[in-house]
This record gives C-alpha cells, sequence and structure tokens, in this order.
C-alpha cells in the first residue's frame, strides 16, 4: 500500500517541525486512534487502530523517527504486528515546504506492507482507511497549529485625518513642489 498527499497548515515551518516533535500534540492527535508512547529518545511504542472494512485492524509495535533533517524532513517506520501476531511495516515521510510567512505545505507519503490478517483485508479498504486517518491527523494538525499559534490581528485602520491635517498635507506638498521647481 502507498498513498501520497499534502496539506497547507496554518503556521510558519519551524512551528510545524516544533509540532511534530511535540510528543503530547502528537499523543493528542492520536486520540481515539491509537496510542503513543515515548520509549527512547527517537523511539515511541505505538498502538493504532484502522477502521478498515469488513472488520477493523489494530496494529502494535515500535515508531522510530529517523532520517532527521531539521527543520525540513524526517522519516517514521513502523515495525510492528496485527492482532494476530501477524508482521506489518510502515514508513511515513514528512517534508516541509515553507510558502510564505504563515503558511507551510506538509508533504506525506506512506508506504505499508503487512502479512496475515493485515493483508487479507481488502487492501483499498485499508488504503481507504489510512486515507481518512491522515486527513483527520492532519484536519486536527492545523486546528492545534492555530490554537497555538493565532494568527496576528489585522492593525486597525488609522483613524480618518481632520480637515486641518488635510490642508496641511496640502499646502506642503504644494511648497515644496515651489522649492524643487515640481510646479
Amino acid at each position: 500500500m502507498q498513498i501520497q498527499g499534502q496539506d497547507s497548515l496554518p503556521a510558519a515551518r519551524d512551528r510545524v517541525w516544533a509540532a511534530l516533535n511535540d510528543v503530547e500534540l502528537l499523543r493528542e492527535l492520536l486520540a481515539g486512534h491509537g496510542a503513543l508512547l515515548p520509549s527512547g529518545a527517537q523511539t515511541f511504542e505505538c498502538r493504532m487502530a484502522l477502521p478498515a472494512q469488513p472488520q477493523g485492524l489494530a496494529v502494535q509495535g515500535r515508531l522510530q523517527r529517523t532520517g532527521v533533517q531539521a527543520p525540513a524532513r524526517c522519516r517514521f517506520v513502523f515495525d510492528g504486528q496485527d492482532e494476530a501476531g501477524a508482521r506489518v511495516e510502515a514508513q511515513v515521510q514528512l517534508w516541509l515546504e515553507p510558502q510564505g510567512p504563515g503558511r507551510t505545505l506538509l508533504h506525506y507519503t506512506v508506504i505499508g506492507r503487512a502479512e496475515g490478517q493485515a493483508a487479507r483485508t481488502e487492501a483499498r479498504a485499508a488504503e481507504q482507511s489510512a486515507q481518512a486517518l491522515a486527513a483527520t491527523v492532519l484536519a486536527a494538525l492545523g486546528e492545534a497549529l492555530r490554537r497555538r499559534h493565532p494568527a496576528a490581528p489585522e492593525p486597525p485602520p488609522p483613524p480618518p485625518r481632520s480637515l486641518w491635517q488635510r490642508f496641511l498635507d496640502w499646502y506642503l506638498g504644494w511648497l515644496g513642489k515651489i522649492f524643487t521647481g515640481g510646479l
């Protein structure tokens, strides 16, 4: 199975990178879909549930962050097994592309391979479930970034200038043109 996608996130690349390195935020993003427990500097014990049809698929194993090139890209490698003990492997490659101030394009590629029950689950249904999970997690990441780093409010428009200020501006401009030869 392989899925690819991208999502525009409402934060600068360094803030998105910080969010991807925040274990508490990653736990929050996976709430309802799994659990994530740190077991080392770049290693986690992970449980995930995909609502694949005809029955759900639950996997558990070790998730390791590798290939880190801060703040641009990283890879998560999952090695585990399903409920029946069959092997499940996956890689999630992430890279961040700045889109100007306050926006980042997150590209992702998920490559998975499974044996046993996980492999017998209809491949298309498993792929659709993985895409739905990716969309849910990315939407939650965007919302978390908006909560953590709200957009700066637009500055209020300047107050209207008085008649006296407008006359003074015109007069000084006119006077300047006289002395610089603009008239």
